[in-house]
């Protein structure tokens, strides 16, 4: 079972920005999604703890996320909006890891 730590959503830079941190059977994952006006600046990933320091465990170009259609001049961008997407990248890493 995944319980979830944080969640995190904000606008930087021209870019909306997700973040959520979650522990499964003693491993901590972050999950990181950047929404950027250009695809080619945008990223989804999800590191691992190892001890030490985060250590990317798998990524998704954009274009293959949902939210590939979230735009940085929106207002009323959520959590929600990238929750999909936090989901599917945490299943395939913790395929990975575990």
């Amino acid at each position: 079972m995944t319980e979830k730590i944080s969640t995190r959503c904000w606008n930087q830079n021209q870019s909306w920005n997700f973040e959520s941190t979650h522990k499964n059977r003693g491993h901590k994952l972050r999950v990181s999604i950047r929404r950027n006006a250009h695809d080619f600046q945008s990223s989804a990933y999800v590191e691992r703890w190892d001890g030490t320091k985060w250590q990317k465990v798998c990524s998704k170009p954009i274009t293959e996320c949902k939210c590939e259609k979230v735009s940085y001049v929106q207002n009323d961008v959520s959590a929600k909006d990238f929750k999909q997407d936090e989901h599917n990248l945490l299943q395939e890493a913790l395929a990975i890891v575990l």
